[in-house]
This record gives C-alpha cells, sequence and structure tokens, in this order.
C-alpha cells in the first residue's frame, strides 16, 4: 500500500515540525506496517507572520484530502489520517454491486449499482 502525505510550508517553526512529523510517521508505517509514504513538500515564500496566519499554514494533506491546517499534526494523529485514507480506498475497492442484471424474469427490472455508500 502508499500513500502521500502533501505539506503546504512556509518558513516557520510550526511549518518545519509539520515537515519532521511528516517524515517520522512516514518512517514508522514503513518499519511496522510496510506502508510506503510519500512526503511532498511545497515551500510558500511568505515571510510575513500575519500572512501565514491568514492563510493557515502549515497544510497537510493525506491522499489529496485537507486534514489539518494551521498547525503541525502530531504523530498519532497524522498515522490516524494516512491509515483512515488507506482504509477509506481499501474499502471503495472491496465494496460489491447491490445489484446485478440478469437476463431473467425476476431480475428484469433491477439497475446495476457501481458503490454503496
Amino acid at each position: 500500500m502508499e500513500a502521500e502525505i502533501l505539506i503546504v510550508a512556509a518558513f516557520d517553526h510550526e511549518s518545519d515540525q509539520a515537515v519532521q512529523v511528516a517524515w517520522k510517521v512516514a518512517e514508522k508505517l514503513r518499519k511496522d506496517y510496510g506502508i510506503w509514504v510519500m512526503v511532498r513538500i511545497d515551500q510558500v515564500w511568505i515571510h510575513d507572520p500575519i500572512k501565514i496566519n491568514e492563510l493557515k499554514i502549515p497544510q497537510v494533506y493525506v491522499n489529496g484530502k485537507l486534514f489539518f491546517a494551521g498547525r503541525a499534526p502530531r504523530e498519532g494523529d497524522l498515522i490516524n489520517a494516512v491509515m483512515t485514507m488507506l482504509w477509506r480506498n481499501e474499502l471503495e475497492k472491496m465494496t460489491a454491486p447491490a445489484a446485478t442484471l440478469v437476463n431473467q424474469p425476476v431480475f428484469m427490472d433491477a439497475v446495476p449499482v457501481t458503490s454503496m455508500e
């Protein structure tokens, strides 16, 4: 399994901490569970602390979904976010259709459904 953590960071302590936590989580998930986590960093060139606060930087995305904004996550919280997104992706792959279209009189009015939500 694979996951991606994207950090939108500025030049401040909170962003540095978010990057360090992401690296620790990536290492831990690879060693403990065999999950490969790619950590990407998009650096924003803002030096004004008020602007950084307004934009809620750092922002931490897991597989494209925003989980943390304006603060660095704790290790346990980021691990939970990664595992939640992986579990959700695996669950979507495993869902069975609710009905099937078969050329038998009993199922003539059935409509195929691709996923249950």
